[in-house]
């Protein structure tokens, strides 16, 4: 699906705007924790070399595994991205599969992702990240998977470069 450039450059501007609360470029808010305190949890991932695995559960009771890999790489924002999932397991028989990105630290917007299926497991999808003029680079992303009604979700978490 082919935007016009103007809007794009329109919905980026209003990230972007969002992203910095206001603030001028040369009144940037200081980071959230300094660099080296902030934390990579158990579903951190490095998308910029790797292909990141996921696993949704629920009651201890396996739903959905797989993996996620971003493209290309490195991943930067204000960069088109496409977005690969692969079911490597999975007890749900014709999910929806939409990927919420967000960041943390800060608002940037409503920015989602729904993935089209291309095969009995391969899923496809093409977004990008804003580009944010605090210190701040983390992001999440939210694998949904939904199917009879029934929402299932795990998160991915990885550091952009700007």
């Amino acid at each position: 699906m082919d935007f016009p450039k103007g809007l794009v450059f329109v919905l980026l501007m209003i990230l972007v705007l969002q992203c910095g609360n206001g603030r001028v470029p040369d009144q940037k808010k200081a980071p959230s924790q300094p660099k080296e305190q902030i934390t990579k949890g158990e579903n951190y991932c490095d998308v910029h070399s790797t292909v990141c695995e996921f696993s949704i559960k629920e009651g201890g009771e396996i739903i959905a595994q797989g993996t996620l890999n971003l493209n290309p790489k490195p991943v930067h924002a204000m960069n088109p991205i496409e977005f690969d999932l692969t079911l490597t397991k999975s007890k749900l028989q014709n999910p929806e599969i939409m990927l919420s990105l967000t960041m943390p630290a800060m608002y940037m917007g409503i920015n989602k992702v729904f993935l089209k299926k291309i095969s009995s497991k391969d899923y496809k999808g093409n977004g990008m990240f804003a580009e944010c003029v605090t210190e701040d680079r983390r992001w999440n992303i939210k694998i949904v998977l939904r199917e009879n009604e029934k929402t299932y979700a795990t998160d991915i978490q990885f550091d952009i470069i700007q």
